[in-house]
């Protein structure tokens, strides 16, 4: 039976515009419900028997190192440890974008057929879904559509389940696609065969979406797969989605339908065990506490997310407010 090769978590952005949250931790270890963002793809694919983990870095790179407790390294990749099975990072000395990430990888990934997956969304998507329908078509990549979201940046046939085009700087989609096509998001996912890395320029930084573009007009099949039934979805790209997404998961009661990594708390806690909350603090609504945050005295707090570190004096009042150990983020108004 065909097998997923490996799985590589998309992890050297900078996250720009989640700033400040970001100004000391890369967004995929920011954490939601104290659990960082990219492990939730590393324990998806995990259950889904995918035994090669990886990742690229490059933005503080070494909170990566840290967090995955790197014992062997060289310039270009490291190996670390998660839940006791091995990890590799991919270092990029130079924004290499999503496609040279890729070639940056090439040692990994040219082994065998391998799922791609950005390391800044929280989602249940159907990925066994995604995958058996990728080895049933026999493509050359397949990616994960969905009609939700503001994104509509693949032309995309219905009746025969190919990708005609995808939008870029470079290449821009009709704005009324000819029926059967219609203009739809590509996630950020996808299974891909290893002889795509053909595809990729061999120097200088690239996107994957000029390779596919390059790919589609050789007439190389390039198929989308769009699930027939609704999952979770969030793209944490802003402070007010960071929030958003907390407030959701609890109104919705969701709960990720893979397993997750032992070592994490029960899903989802909302005071981490090492905070301290001041008995005569205030809590309202919502209320996020990390590892050694602190709240304290008489402080009232409503709707607010505190990181790690994040420290309320007494008697002081926040709401709607992610707070880390040096900043404030009133999302009031």
């Amino acid at each position: 039976m065909k097998k997923i090769h490996s799985a590589f978590i998309l992890a050297a952005g900078e996250g720009t515009r989640l700033r400040p949250l970001t100004a000391t931790i890369p967004k995929p270890l920011l954490t939601v419900f104290h659990k960082p963002l990219m492990t939730f793809a590393i324990d998806h694919s995990r259950t889904l028997g995918i035994a090669n983990i990886a990742c690229n870095t490059r933005y503080l790179h070494e909170a990566f190192q840290t967090y995955f407790q790197v014992q062997k390294k060289t310039p270009k990749l490291a190996i670390g440890e998660y839940e006791g099975n091995p990890i590799s990072l991919f270092h990029e000395h130079v924004y290499l974008d999503t496609g040279g990430g890729l070639r940056n990888a090439q040692s990994l990934l040219s082994q065998g057929t391998f799922l791609i997956h950005n390391g800044d969304i929280l989602t249940d998507a159907p990925l066994k879904e995604l995958i058996d329908y990728h080895f049933d078509s026999g493509s050359l990549a397949t990616l994960l559509l969905r009609h939700e979201g503001p994104k509509k940046n693949v032309t995309y046939n219905k009746d025969n389940g190919l990708i005609e085009g995808l939008k870029s700087i470079s290449n821009s989609l009709t704005a009324c696609p000819k029926m059967p096509s219609i203009s739809i998001g590509y996630t950020g996912i996808a299974i891909i065969e290893p002889s795509f890395l053909d595809w990729i320029p061999s120097r200088g930084p690239t996107s994957i979406i000029g390779a596919l573009q390059k790919a589609i007009h050789a007439k190389k099949k390039i198929s989308g797969f769009v699930a027939q039934h609704d999952y979770f979805w969030s793209d944490l790209g802003t402070p007010e989605s960071y929030f958003k997404t907390h407030r959701r998961i609890i109104e919705e009661q969701w709960t990720p339908p893979f397993k997750l990594a032992n070592r994490d708390l029960p899903w989802p806690t909302s005071i981490h065990p090492l905070a301290r909350v001041a008995s005569s603090a205030r809590l309202e609504e919502m209320v996020v506490a990390g590892p050694h945050a602190l709240i304290d005295h008489h402080a009232r707090v409503k709707n607010c997310i505190l990181l790690a570190e994040a420290n309320i004096p007494p008697h002081r009042e926040y709401e709607e407010t992610i707070l880390g150990e040096n900043f404030n983020c009133n999302l009031a108004s």
